[in-house]
């Protein structure tokens, strides 16, 4: 398990490393959603968990588990060295590969901070931000096209020019835009170490 927001927290500020923390939970919340929404596993495959004030499905898949487990580790690092940039989930067309669906979150460093270098955001207002996003992702189906391919998903993360490489390395992103892709600007949120702005690019037509 990585590192939780409550252990990196000062006197009710949040660190840099309960910042990381706090993004890494919501992206796994929102990767799960954003695959239950879209119908990329069955409904089936998907359980209840609280979490946000709200009820949030996650995929029982072992092998989703497993594959996602290593990624929200490594960016959850990232985010604690300030060297994320970018996460993207890109759905694909699992017969022709070709892309569809981009969910894109651009990260940018915030500097609310006291003396100590701790967030001056209150926790409750932050994690509302990230509600609020999560709801959007759910009421996305009301406007993006139906997905009528068997689909696919894959991660993908971002890092600042001169950060160092790994397996989970942006140079791909490249490789999964969309050409005169429909752009929709999701709302944002914001723990005072890192800025997080959601957007949905997708192909108008199926």
């Amino acid at each position: 398990m990585g590192t939780t927001a409550m252990d990196t927290k000062t006197k009710g500020s949040i660190t840099l490393q309960g910042s990381a923390a706090m993004i890494r939970e919501f992206f796994h919340y929102g990767i799960h959603n954003i695959l239950f929404q879209r119908g990329i596993y069955s409904p089936d495959s998907f359980v209840k968990e609280k979490r946000f004030g709200m009820t949030l499905l996650i995929s029982s898949d072992l092998r989703v588990q497993k594959f996602l487990e290593p990624f929200l580790g490594a960016l959850e690092k990232h985010l604690s060295e300030k060297n994320l940039r970018k996460m993207v989930v890109a759905l694909y067309d699992v017969k022709t590969k070709e892309v569809l669906e981009r969910w894109v979150f651009d990260i940018q460093e915030d500097k609310v901070n006291d003396e100590n270098g701790n967030s001056l955001m209150d926790e409750k207002r932050v994690r509302g931000g990230m509600a609020d996003v999560l709801r959007q992702i759910t009421a996305s189906v009301a406007f993006l096209p139906q997905m009528e391919a068997e689909c696919s998903f894959d991660v993908l993360i971002g890092l600042k020019r001169g950060a160092g490489k790994d397996d989970t390395d942006f140079e791909t992103i490249k490789d999964h835009k969309i050409a005169n892709a429909e752009c929709v600007q999701l709302r944002s949120f914001a723990t005072g170490h890192h800025d997080v702005k959601a957007s949905v690019e997708y192909k108008s037509e199926f």
